[in-house]
């Protein structure tokens, strides 16, 4: 009887101690643009928005306003990768317009988005795309980030395309739990060796 109750114990401690944690995911809105990062100009360049979070971190109920907010980065094909540096930015989803993609909610300002009726019944939660769509973006605005401004005056066709990928590496809290499991088993095994024994046996945004 004193045996089970400390597994039971163990248990609960691993169970509070290290529950599973959702799966890393990555939103990117690509588009062909013309704009400025920093001090150099682009025409009609291949365009990249990314914002890699958590589906943790998913706010919103599937069918209302949700978001995921980290940090994300923008690489322009040719001139290299830059991060936002304004502290509150997000990936959103807006069922109600049919629109997703990555905004700096410190200015309230849309960076990036795409049109689709697709965006009507997703959530953030989920791998979703290529879905490509009417471009949404604020024009001429300025978008502070790590080599200076970044703008978009134009899309070509005014078309770009939304994805979401999740990852299925599991992260570190997932895996001390799978851990804690693996122990658990061994501590069980190793009681139950002694007990035979003894008996003889043996893881918001604006657009213009």
């Amino acid at each position: 009887m004193r045996q089970s109750a400390g597994v039971m114990y163990v248990v609960g401690l691993f169970t509070l101690a290290l529950p599973l944690q959702a799966t890393p995911i990555t939103y990117t809105v690509v588009a062909t643009a013309t704009g400025n990062l920093g001090a150099s100009a682009f025409t009609n360049a291949l365009v990249t928005v990314t914002l890699i979070s958590d589906t943790s971190a998913v706010v919103g109920s599937p069918g209302s306003f949700q978001t995921n907010s980290a940090f994300p980065t923008v690489t322009v094909a040719g001139l290299g990768n830059a991060s936002f540096t304004d502290p509150l930015l997000w990936a959103f989803n807006n069922p109600a317009l049919t629109v997703a993609g990555i905004s700096n909610v410190t200015l309230n300002r849309l960076i990036l988005g795409t049109v689709n009726a697709a965006f009507a019944s997703y959530d953030l939660r989920t791998s979703i795309g290529p879905i490509n769509g009417a471009a949404l973006f604020n024009d001429g605005f300025l978008f502070p980030t790590t080599l200076g401004n970044f703008v978009l005056t134009s899309v070509l066709n005014n078309t770009s395309t939304f994805t979401a990928v999740e990852s299925s590496v599991p992260e570190p809290a997932t895996t001390g739990f799978l851990l804690g499991a693996g122990l658990l088993g061994i501590v069980a095994l190793r009681q139950r060796y002694r007990s035979d024994a003894a008996a003889g046996q043996r893881f918001p945004f604006r657009h213009r």
